[in-house]
């Protein structure tokens, strides 16, 4: 969510949603790796993994010191260097040669984010969206 973000936006189901123990995600688009926080608080230390099927192993793709309350990022650049080397979960360092999409890769997320942890433990796997539930249109 952003400031000046139109209601519609905030309210469309296709944009805005998450589970209640999953309310950080991590998505890739076209331009990098997008990662929307519905956390009502900063989180630290987290680790971001993907798993694409051709390596057979998740690698480290980000490593994030904070990552603030309701907002969005977008990272751009992390698969499109050919150089650039990506950690292992068994601690090795590989190169990702093959191009990525959003259909193979299955991202994974790790924090020892005390608040994270709690989030994430909760059993109940309810979806969360935001709707207009007023009647009324218009920015808020």
């Amino acid at each position: 969510m952003q400031d000046g973000e139109p209601f519609e936006i905030i309210t469309d189901q296709s944009q805005r949603w998450f589970y209640v123990n999953e309310p950080l995600q991590v998505s890739l688009k076209e331009e990098g790796v997008q990662i929307t926080s519905y956390f009502m608080k900063p989180i630290s230390k987290v680790s971001v993994w993907a798993l694409i099927p051709e390596l057979e192993t998740e690698v480290m793709i980000l490593e994030l010191e904070t990552v603030d309350a309701l907002s969005q990022k977008l990272y751009r650049d992390v698969f499109n260097d050919p150089k650039k080397q990506f950690k292992t979960r068994d601690g090795d360092m590989i190169s990702i040669s093959t191009p990525v999409s959003e259909a193979d890769i299955k991202f994974s997320v790790e924090s020892e984010d005390s608040l994270f942890k709690k989030i994430t433990s909760l059993e109940p796997h309810w979806k969360v969206t935001f709707g207009n539930y007023s009647g009324v249109t218009g920015e808020r």
